[in-house]
């Protein structure tokens, strides 16, 4: 691999990072716009069709083509963004080629991870036909960040990270002025220019040019149904993964999903059965569900759940690893079979649930958006899926990070990738919190929890009590 120049990029927050893209195809008939999911911010990038392709043009022109507006206070001429393309095959669908390119971005992601100390999110890629204008192919990508100070992280080892998982190409965005940015498409063997465009920066709120949709800035995966990590349905989530029949493990769990759900169940039936309460505790990782689910078991005579469920807990180390459209689909699928349990046991016993739903939700809409660009309060993607069992209640406990830490710190063993997430990104823990404030029908009722335990059963009573459940 060639040596190549040193990244920087100095995003909305005003912090600087090296910048990675990865997973996009270019098609010459096709105009590739890039969704990039920022931390804070998302930022839309539309191919500008009147600049044309910049390797058909003379430097002067070049030159006048990136005069049209001064340096932005966010972007500027030292700070660039280097995309990788990820080539699939153009006949198939675009959920096929969405799910495609996510797990092999997710892979790519994981090993940056596992490599780097460095904040790594996905990102979407559309190209859309000039020739079909409705036609457009959707995939995934990578971005990272990495501060410039530090000299442990190496851009041409990721570029070269990217090479070796077939990404052939990449895309060096340069000389980026108000508004506009120029985009070369390059041979990552040979660094040749292949191709040579400008490319309008769109974003939500008006700092370079406004979107022309509340849809065109906000992440793709809820402006497509068909693409979103929150399943409203159980033949939604087995749809999504009837599409992974090449991995063993989606096999086996859909065959554990038609042994325990049968297939003509009625969810109004179910919910007719429920005799006895039933309660969810949900909340980040080390705010005391554990505690407060098996003190509640004790105090109700209830017997307690979680999910996954055991049918399917074996499958989830695996799961875990894949990327949230099909991660979200696992759990999804624990979901209704742990549904189907709970309604026959709420005829003689209250349940406490660690973890539902709203959970399974809210770590979807976490991990695919950025904080700016989240499914606003109303969204259809808060609400209640029609064909599963409801719960009487929903807990939601909350403590400081200095707290969350101290009890994390105080369990020992392995921490899991979604408690290392938790740890270094706070406005990933910002949009999981906002993402279980949004839920509706039936919201999540939220209890301080960083007092003792004897104060968190006392708030988790008085509540329960208040809502018709006694003790």
């Amino acid at each position: 691999m060639p040596n190549i120049f040193n990244l920087k990029a100095r995003f909305l927050n005003r912090t600087s990072f090296y910048v990675q893209l990865a997973s996009v195809t270019y098609d010459a008939c096709c105009k590739m716009n890039i969704h990039i999911t920022f931390p804070d911010k998302p930022v839309y990038l539309e191919r500008y069709e009147e600049g044309g392709n910049l390797l058909q043009k003379n430097q002067k022109e070049t030159s006048s083509e990136l005069s049209l507006s001064p340096v932005s206070d966010c972007f500027t001429d030292t700070h660039d963004i280097l995309l990788f393309p990820n080539i699939l095959k153009a006949n198939t669908d675009t959920i096929s080629n969405y799910i495609k390119s996510a797990i092999r971005s997710q892979k790519l992601l994981r090993e940056i991870t596992q490599k780097y100390v460095c904040n790594v999110s996905l990102s979407t890629f559309t190209d859309i036909d000039s020739n079909q204008d409705a036609h457009e192919k959707i995939y995934r990508g990578v971005c990272v960040f990495a501060h410039h100070s530090d000299e442990k992280f190496s851009a041409n080892d990721v570029i070269k990270m990217a090479y070796e998982n077939n990404l052939k190409r990449h895309y060096f965005i340069k000389q980026i002025k108000e508004g506009k940015c120029r985009v070369e498409e390059r041979d990552s063997e040979t660094m040749g220019v292949l191709s040579d465009h400008i490319y309008i920066v769109k974003d939500s709120w008006g700092t370079f040019e406004k979107c022309h949709s509340i849809t065109q800035c906000q992440s793709r995966a809820f402006s497509k149904p068909d693409l979103c990590p929150v399943f409203h349905s159980y033949v939604e989530a087995r749809k999504i993964l009837s599409m992974c029949k090449d991995m063993p493990e989606a096999i086996t769990l859909l065959d554990i999903a038609d042994k325990n759900i049968p297939g003509n169940f009625d969810v109004n039936e179910l919910q007719n059965q429920i005799q006895h309460p039933f309660v969810v505790v949900e909340g980040l990782d080390a705010t005391g569900k554990t505690t407060l689910t098996e003190t509640l078991e004790k105090k109700l005579n209830a017997v307690r759940y979680y999910t996954p469920p055991p049918e399917v807990a074996h499958l989830r180390k695996f799961f875990d690893a894949l990327p949230e459209i099909i991660r979200r689909a696992y759990y999804c699928i624990g979901n209704y079979i742990v549904a189907i349990q709970i309604a026959r046991e709420c005829q003689n016993k209250a349940v406490i649930m660690d973890r539902f739903w709203h959970s399974t939700t809210a770590y979807g809409v976490a991990n695919e958006t950025s904080t700016s660009d989240m499914p606003p309060s109303g969204h259809w993607v808060y609400q209640w899926p029609s064909d599963l069992l409801k719960p009487t209640l929903v807990l939601f406990l909350t403590v400081t990070e200095e707290v969350r830490r101290q009890r994390l710190s105080g369990r020992g063993g392995a921490i899991t990738f979604e408690e290392q997430h938790l740890d270094k990104d706070i406005l990933f823990r910002q949009r999981l919190c906002e993402a279980y404030r949004r839920m509706e029908n039936p919201v999540c009722i939220e209890i301080d929890a960083k007092g003792s335990k004897e104060s968190v059963v006392k708030a988790a009573e008085e509540t329960l009590e208040k809502h018709g459940i006694k003790m």
